[in-house]
């Protein structure tokens, strides 16, 4: 019998990264569509735990049931209405900024010098680090902030 060495190739989340963004602007732009969505929809979760209240308490805020909410925060297709999202985040004493808009080839440029980082994310992160912080705990310096 012949001795065959199979060798296994790794394949690691990079790899998947810089194949989605390297084959065309389409599958790029499936791929952050998919991202955004996803981490959008993640931060109605991360936000209603750093306000402290559990899904009963934003659903009696927002006149619906603890499954909805539930539903919401989980789900990652994106079947949320911007007008639900903005009252989600209201009912939590919190209000999403304005998006960033860039093309898609300015994205998958950035992705694919640094796969690891998103480039969904990199712009922001203060707002992260706030995030972390309970709401009632934070206390920006409103000297610095233009109207």
């Amino acid at each position: 019998m012949s001795d065959l060495k199979h060798t296994a190739s790794t394949v690691t989340m990079d790899d998947l990264v810089r194949r989605a963004l390297e084959d065309s602007p389409e599958s790029a732009g499936a791929y952050f569509r998919r991202q955004w969505l996803t981490r959008t929809t993640r931060t109605l979760a991360e936000v209603r735990r750093a306000a402290g209240l559990t899904q009963a308490q934003v659903a009696t805020r927002m006149g619906t049931t603890q499954s909805a909410i539930a539903r919401l925060e989980n789900a990652l297709s994106g079947g949320i209405s911007l007008r639900r999202y903005v009252d989600f985040l209201l009912a939590c004493g919190a209000m999403p900024l304005l998006p960033e808009v860039k093309s898609i080839d300015e994205l998958r440029l950035a992705g694919l010098e640094d796969p690891t980082v998103s480039p969904l994310e990199t712009q922001r992160p203060a707002a992260r680090e706030m995030l972390a912080q309970p709401i009632a705990t934070r206390n920006p310096d409103r000297s610095t902030q233009t109207p």
